[in-house]
């Protein structure tokens, strides 16, 4: 196994392509801590992460997505991810968030659960990827029907996880989807036991690792 630590003295600070932001990290104050490893290991990208919630707030990973069967659907599915490519500074970007809303007409609107994590609660996990690694971006077609492949070699790496902070407008029910148990956001429950109106848009949060350096594969479509 190959252990790649953190660029600590150039980490690139980019406008991301799709409107967000990448840091240098959660700073050591923050109530939310956040630390991450990336490794190869048997033509995969492992990345392990653990989330330290030190806030007095519940928060709401929004950490599990689901994959797509051609027969049943969408599956909800904790190694899922989303990968973005940015091929002028060969980066890797893998999200696990909601997926942004689409921005034409959809077949299907993709399903995504949360982690609940209690204050002063951890959640920590691991996460296989297979090499070499492709785009996948939420309601992007990113293999073109007359595309060529080509594997070539990415230098940084990094990753980052949506939260919500908790609320007395929401809390996490628990339910059942596609013959899994799953959490989600809904609202809360007033003392007659009636959903409480939630009087603004959540907002997701993103907790970013540093830039790793690591020489990755990567297929790309053209």
């Amino acid at each position: 196994m190959s252990l790649h630590g953190p660029r600590t003295s150039i980490i690139p600070t980019l406008l991301f392509r799709y409107g967000e932001a990448f840091t240098k990290g959660i700073p050591m104050n923050h109530p939310i801590q956040f630390s991450t490893s990336v490794a190869l290991k048997r033509g995969s990208l492992v990345i392990s992460y653990r989330v330290e919630n030190q806030s007095a707030k519940e928060i709401y990973l929004t950490n599990h997505g689901v994959r797509i069967d051609p027969q049943k659907g969408q599956i909800p599915d904790r190694s899922a991810v989303f990968v973005y490519l940015l091929e002028k500074e060969k980066i890797v970007h893998i999200t696990k968030r909601r997926p942004s809303p689409p921005k034409k007409l959809v077949a299907q609107v993709l399903m995504h659960f949360i982690t609940q994590v209690t204050p002063g609660g951890v959640f920590s996990e691991d996460i296989n990827i297979p090499l070499p690694i492709e785009a996948n971006i939420p309601y992007e077609d990113t293999r073109p029907p007359f595309g060529s492949e080509e594997v070539t070699e990415f230098r940084l790496v990094q990753f980052s996880v949506g939260y919500i902070e908790g609320s007395s407008f929401i809390r996490a029910a628990a339910s059942e989807y596609g013959g899994e148990k799953v959490l989600s956001i809904v609202p809360a429950l007033d003392e007659r036991g009636k959903p409480v109106p939630i009087p603004h848009k959540l907002e997701e949060k993103y907790l970013f690792s540093p830039t790793y350096d690591l020489k990755i594969p990567v297929r790309l479509w053209k």
